[in-house]
């Protein structure tokens, strides 16, 4: 391999003994070899370091292992960055895995356009079942698609110019507990147009413990809220003015819809005290053009909120009994 890597792929890793080694794997086996791996273990407790120290022995991979007490994927991803030395980066969750083809055809589109910013399509899946994610594979500012679900994508199927995050200051916020990947890549979008590989070369695994694949908490929804809020506010101040007409009720709609389900998860576990407390602190204050934006199913659940009555809440969840 050459002194100076083409990409470096940053892995955060924790508790990956038992799967890390399909990611490895494929990154052996990829058709551009040019890359360095960075794997950050975040305070593993199992022998997902012992596993990684393997691979780097082995010599198949340039592969350096970095050991940080658990501080979080945000954290992990930065301390990545901050040791890459490649002209391009990728963030690759560590039960993921790429097509042989994938760093090859990357960076064949980023050559062809110059991009700073080059995307594929992502396969998503557990044991028994793989599907595509939904892709249109659009090129250009994407920012208002990728909120409407118009075009979607992995984070760990995108190719980014390192110099470009950093002279944008483009980093994890290590103060979500949820929605840090939204965030970043709404960042990107609001920045860069994309570029796209039309063809599915990442693959998400979606594991049966893996906290992507368990049912959300009451604390998860506070975060989404809180989080949602965040991405609100920050992506608005970088979107440029001929934009912002456009962005900003659908990221308000999002933030709106994340309150929605906040409060609603709080009702169905009989938790009225909290809920006429946020209520109080005008948490759900919506205007009439607000409200007529929410889907349907959230604005009946809006109205049903906003009614501040017990009785009504008690009612209304004893006729229909669902799971939090």
């Amino acid at each position: 391999m050459l002194n100076v890597p083409t990409v470096s792929i940053i892995i955060p890793a924790f508790n990956s003994g038992s799967f890390i080694h399909i990611l490895l794997d494929s990154l052996i086996a990829q058709t551009s070899k040019n890359f360095e791996v960075i794997a950050v273990d975040d305070g593993s407790t199992d022998n997902t370091a012992s596993v990684v120290e393997r691979y780097r022995r082995s010599g198949q991979l340039t592969l350096k292992l970095i050991k940080q007490k658990n501080a979080g994927v945000s954290t992990a991803r930065n301390v990545g960055l901050d040791n890459a030395q490649g002209e391009f980066c990728i963030f690759i969750d560590s039960d993921d895995r790429v097509e042989p083809h994938f760093l090859e055809k990357l960076l064949c589109k980023q050559q062809e356009t110059s991009a700073n910013v080059v995307y594929c399509g992502c396969n998503q899946g557990g044991r028994n079942c793989v599907k595509p994610q939904p892709a249109t594979f659009q090129e250009g500012n994407l920012l208002r698609q990728r909120i409407q679900r118009e075009v979607l994508f992995h984070l760990g199927g995108v190719l980014i110019r390192r110099a470009f995050l950093v002279s944008e200051n483009i980093r994890f916020n290590t103060n979500l507990a949820l929605g840090e990947d939204l965030l970043f890549t709404y960042t990107l979008l609001a920045k860069q147009h994309l570029h796209a590989v039309p063809e599915y070369l990442y693959h998400q695994t979606y594991r049966d413990n893996s906290v992507m694949n368990s049912a959300w908490t009451k604390k998860d929804y506070e975060h989404n809220a809180q989080a949602m809020d965040i991405i609100y506010t920050t992506i608005l101040t970088l979107c440029h003015d001929t934009e912002k007409e456009a962005i900003a009720p659908l990221l308000k709609n999002m933030a709106i819809t994340a309150k929605i389900k906040f409060l609603w998860g709080l009702l169905q576990s009989k938790q009225y005290a909290q809920v006429l407390e946020y209520l109080g602190n005008k948490f759900l204050e919506l205007s009439l053009s607000e409200i007529k934006a929410l889907k349907t199913k959230e604005r009946k659940k809006y109205a049903v909120i906003m009614s501040k009555n017990k009785i009504l809440w008690t009612l209304y969840f004893l006729f229909r009994k669902k799971k939090f």
